[in-house]
């Protein structure tokens, strides 16, 4: 199968350079540089092993590169559907609803809805302890809640 082709099931289904994207949900679009509908629900397509970086660099400004792009995400920059969309020691952070404004650190408006960033993994604990009683932290806190800790 050549680039965005399928239905894959291994790499060896894909031509030279190529390897099988598997979609995760059906809401899954497909890979990085492919665009479309996929054709039915579990059906996977071949991609390019891209691990090139994107054009631009780490910002706190949000940033719109587009859908399934066909390269290594930055900080801040979206659309990225999961964790390998994102440069080492980023994640995709996937905003909840619409009035979700983005991720911890990054600023700005989101591109459109269901537009998902790439952000810091933050492992670091909020200040103060597990609780019984029921703490405001703020809204997107830059840090690992508590038990009874919310925003």
């Amino acid at each position: 199968l050549h680039k965005c082709q399928g239905d894959c099931d291994f790499d060896d289904d894909c031509q030279d350079g190529l390897s099988c994207y598997h979609r995760e949900e059906d809401s899954d679009l497909g890979p990085r540089g492919c665009s479309g509908n996929p054709h039915i629900k579990d059906w996977d397509y071949c991609a390019e092993s891209n691990n090139e970086k994107c054009i631009g660099e780490d910002s706190d400004q949000l940033v719109n590169v587009g859908v399934n792009p066909p390269c290594l995400l930055h900080k801040c920059q979206g659309d990225c559907d999961f964790d390998d969309d994102c440069q080492d020691g980023l994640s995709c952070y996937h905003r909840e609803e619409d009035s979700d404004l983005g991720p911890r650190g990054c600023s700005g408006n989101p591109h459109i809805k269901d537009w998902d960033y790439c952000a810091e993994s933050n492992n670091e604990k909020c200040i103060g302890e597990d609780s019984d009683q029921l703490v405001n932290v703020g809204v997107n806190p830059p840090c690992l809640l508590h038990k009874c800790q919310g925003d």
